[in-house]
């Protein structure tokens, strides 16, 4: 019995020593797995099959009812803590029934490792038609409003060359180059890292050029500014396009970014992030890291159109 026990606790110990201290389950997702971190997808919103229908028919006295359901979930790598949903509807035919509102808060996780599908949800509204006297027939659109906050965290392995004039004698471990990405798992991309090394007294200070790019086909959005985007409030240019950046150098260099707060001209732009502490060249050239977070909201629309036909 004690060959036996003694047995077992060796295999036990070759197992644990093989797969550096864990046992791995085999079944679960690798905690490394980076593909959550690629792709420019956020939420990603549809309507329901049949729900709104494409044509609906109202009775005699030009009335008609109708559902819209709504799909929406959360494929990139971030959580969704504050979202809004708004349906517009043209509300001199269509009106929503009782008990049926039209503002919607939601939350929905993202991606992980644990969890490679983000979390999904799903609304249904209750409306109703009235067509003119006279109609017989008419086109309407719905629309369905998204606003919610999200954030970007980008990875970039970056060259901190400290021998920039090439004094030293040997191999370089790395080169500085530009590194580029075309997603991290959100709508908002950091497409490209212009690496630079400034020369001072003794050493050299690291230097960034962070190129961001709206990938989604919704709009940039000041966070602070999401209950006015999605409601009929009134809108101003401080709402869109605005992005706060935050950068780091290996685990605790935090560069100053300027412009801290970014305005997106267009799509596409970039931010100098620069590091203050001053890097000896005694140093040996090494790969640093190079860690990027941006913080946005963002809006996006679907719509059908809907026909009511009276009978």
């Amino acid at each position: 019995m004690k060959t036996r026990f003694f047995s077992i606790l060796i295999f036990l110990v070759f197992l644990i020593s093989c797969s550096g201290g864990t046992v791995v389950n085999p079944t679960k997702p690798n905690p490394n797995d980076a593909q959550i971190f690629k792709g420019i997808d956020g939420l990603a919103a549809e309507f329901a099959k049949g729900n709104p229908p494409q044509t609906t028919y109202a009775s005699t006295d030009g009335k008609a009812e109708f559902a819209v359901s709504l799909n929406y979930e959360n494929k990139g790598a971030a959580d969704i803590k504050t979202g809004i949903l708004n349906l517009l509807i043209e509300r001199d035919y269509v009106k929503f029934q009782q008990d049926s509102g039209t503002l919607k808060n939601f939350q929905l996780k993202g991606k992980t490792a644990e969890n490679p599908v983000g979390e999904y949800k799903s609304e249904t509204y209750y409306l109703e038609a009235q067509l003119d006297e006279n109609s017989v027939g008419k086109k309407t659109q719905i629309s369905a409003l998204f606003c919610y906050d999200y954030e970007t965290n980008a990875v970039f392995p970056v060259c901190i060359d400290t021998d920039i004039l090439n004094r030293k004698l040997g191999q370089k471990a790395c080169a500085v180059k530009d590194e580029t990405s075309s997603g991290q798992g959100a709508p908002v991309v950091v497409t490209r890292v212009e690496t630079r090394m400034m020369s001072k007294e003794n050493g050299v200070t690291p230097s960034f050029l962070i190129h961001i790019s709206n990938k989604g086909s919704g709009m940039v959005l000041n966070p602070s500014y999401m209950n006015a985007a999605c409601s009929s409030e009134a809108k101003n240019k401080d709402m869109w396009n605005q992005l706060n950046v935050e950068a780091t150098l290996g685990i605790d260099n935090i560069l100053n970014c300027n412009p801290k707060i970014l305005h997106l001209r267009g799509n596409d732009d970039f931010v100098k992030c620069d590091s203050d502490k001053i890097i000896s060249s005694s140093e040996s050239t090494y790969l640093g890291t190079l860690k990027v977070n941006l913080k946005y909201g963002y809006t996006f629309t679907q719509s059908k159109t809907v026909e009511i036909k009276r009978i």
